[in-house]
């Protein structure tokens, strides 16, 4: 049964049950064998591989954000959690998952809670899909450009780790399974070692009860008893010490044959074990190698990560500065578009004083010209009056001569 949750983190606490199909091993615990994180894109992919279907509860907790997966009738594999320990917790470090915890709980019943932390706000979604809880993460907001390859390398590290883990946990439970397997002919070979035994004490029986018959033989023969009754008594004791003689040979055969099935038991029971405590030392040294390679893949991952996040957070301290300078040049173009537009309006009306001190010199100019022709006409009345004087006087001086 799969429940799908597709809610923008932050909201208001979300109770869910899922329950699953009917686990194929009824009252079985469901063990949890490893817990994986994928990313592609900086979606983050949470998954909790167990050993049969799964029922399952989930809700989710604030402060962190946080979606809780409670699996019921479960436990945690030893590859998963480590020898004597309960819990379990991985720091995968991607864009959208921080970290993801696993613990064995015992409150009203066996379960294992998984917690998955978001790294930021986003949606969650979960589903079964086979005997697997599959919590699939989408990041509100998508990862940097310049971060986006490095996350990549990252979570394929981290893919090869988890590889490497799980195959650890396969050799681990082969390693068991040997071992269950070493006990069991270990057991064989004691329980053939008892039969033998028992073969031994029924022959050790036989044998008593032949020499007894022999005995018997030896007190007829020493009594000498006449007649019939003596040879009866002698043919008894011969038929009863023939009767013990097949009785001790059979039961010495059988416990040849008991010892020789026992030491063939022992000596396969021993061989099994010499080859499973060697498949086993392969294993613990195969889950060894692959606990070490995972380590320096997740050391890997974890150092690829901090620098992308230290790529990523120069690169936004490189965005914000461009920003900041692309605000001070628009405060700037802003400032000198105000700028022009003030001395567009000076020089407007500077022409506009230009233009009426023009009118004006014009207007003056026209005046001045109209006083000269008005000054030029009175001066040639002037000279014309002055010639008409002149002329009256030169004319009267001639009439009185």
């Amino acid at each position: 049964m799969t429940v799908r949750k597709t809610l923008w983190i932050p909201l208001a606490l979300v109770v869910v049950a899922l329950g699953a199909a009917t686990p194929a091993h009824a009252g079985a615990k469901n063990q949890i064998r490893a817990v994986t994180v994928d990313e592609s894109g900086g979606v983050a992919s949470v998954k909790v591989r167990g050993s049969q279907t799964a029922t399952f509860t989930v809700y989710k907790l604030e402060r962190p954000t946080r979606v809780v997966i409670d699996v019921a009738q479960a436990s945690l594999d030893e590859a998963v959690r480590g020898a004597h320990e309960t819990s379990a917790t991985w720091t995968p470090g991607t864009w959208a998952v921080s970290q993801v915890a696993a613990q064995e709980m015992s409150d009203g019943g066996a379960l294992v809670r998984v917690v998955v932390t978001l790294a930021r706000p986003g949606r969650w979604d979960v589903k079964a899909v086979g005997d697997d809880v599959i919590v699939m993460v989408t990041p509100r907001d998508a990862p940097p450009a310049t971060d986006a390859s490095a996350r990549e390398d990252v979570a394929k590290a981290k893919g090869d780790a988890a590889k490497a883990q799980g195959d650890a946990a396969k050799a681990q439970s082969d390693a068991a399974k040997a071992k269950a397997d070493s006990e069991v002919a270990r057991a064989e070979a004691a329980k053939a070692k008892d039969t033998a035994a028992a073969a031994q004490a029924e022959a050790a029986k036989a044998r008593a009860a032949q020499a007894a018959a022999e005995a018997a033989v030896r007190e007829a023969q020493a009594a000498r008893v006449d007649g019939a009754a003596r040879q009866k008594m002698i043919d008894d004791a011969r038929a009863e010490a023939a009767r013990a003689k097949t009785a001790a040979a059979q039961a010495q055969a059988a416990a040849e044959a008991a010892k020789a099935t026992a030491e063939a038991n022992v000596t396969r029971a021993m061989q099994a074990a010499a080859s499973e405590s060697a498949a086993a030392a392969k294993a613990k040294d195969e889950a060894a190698r692959a606990k070490r390679e995972a380590q320096a893949q997740t050391a890997a991952a974890q150092q690829a990560t901090a620098q992308a996040q230290a790529d990523a957070e120069r690169s936004r301290r490189a965005a914000a500065h461009e920003a900041e300078q692309a605000r001070a040049a628009q405060a700037a173009q802003a400032a000198a578009e105000a700028q022009a537009r003030e001395a567009a309006k000076a020089q407007a009306a500077s022409l506009a004083q230009s233009q009426k001190l023009i009118d004006d010199a014009r207007a003056e100019a026209a005046r001045a010209k109209a006083a000269a022709a008005q000054a030029q006409a009175q001066a040639d009345q002037a000279r014309r009056d002055a010639d008409r004087v002149r002329q009256e006087s030169m004319t009267r001086a001639a009439s009185s001569q």
